[in-house]
């Protein structure tokens, strides 16, 4: 169950609220990418999708990507949508745990039957395979020497939650439910798509 969005900020950004719109005294966003799944199927122009041996389901502005089969559908955004500062949210909720379930942000596109490769070109992500995980390519604040990837637990794995990633400044702030879970280090590192 997901929606997605992008926010495109300008250096004068101060603070802003997101809830379904955006609205603030002191700055302006615009969105450069927003997906509220209302349309099915999903518009071409924007989603490369692959249904595999599993189904996608648009129902209230939710997407539902399931599969009891040995492949999970794969979509991706078709065009880079991560201006130069931005914000993303994503709501998503796992109705079981699977093997290849996942939220990712990459600077490049695995295709479609083809497993990452080490780190492969994911760049951050939410992967729900036995546990709920958030996991970066990224060093933290707490591990600026980190030498593998960034991995932090998100507990409840089937509650609703918020995904939220700020990218301003050079740095990630990445929050599960409004709890900061995760600061990078200093990065000019940025994913380009995302792919659920």
């Amino acid at each position: 169950l997901f929606y997605l969005k992008v926010e495109k900020f300008f250096k004068f950004f101060f603070f802003s609220f997101i809830f379904l719109f955006l609205f603030s005294f002191l700055s302006f966003s615009i969105f450069s990418f927003e997906e509220n799944f209302n349309d099915f199927p999903l518009d071409g122009n924007k989603w490369q999708v692959y249904q595999n041996e599993g189904s996608l389901i648009n129902t209230n502005g939710l997407i539902i990507l399931s599969s009891d089969k040995t492949t999970f559908p794969y979509l991706y955004t078709k065009n880079e949508i991560f201006p130069s500062n931005f914000k993303l949210e994503i709501s998503f909720k796992y109705n079981n745990m699977g093997w290849g379930t996942g939220i990712v942000l990459s600077d490049d596109i695995t295709p479609n039957h083809q497993p990452i490769q080490g780190n492969g070109h994911t760049v951050m992500g939410i992967w729900g395979d036995n546990t709920l995980n958030f996991a970066s390519i990224i060093c933290s604040q707490t591990n600026p020497s980190c030498s593998t990837n960034e991995v932090k637990n998100i507990n409840s794995f089937y509650d609703n939650h918020i995904l939220e990633i700020l990218y301003q400044n050079s740095q990630y702030h990445v929050s599960i439910d409004a709890q900061e879970i995760y600061v990078s280090i200093t990065t000019n590192e940025k994913p380009k798509y995302v792919w659920l």
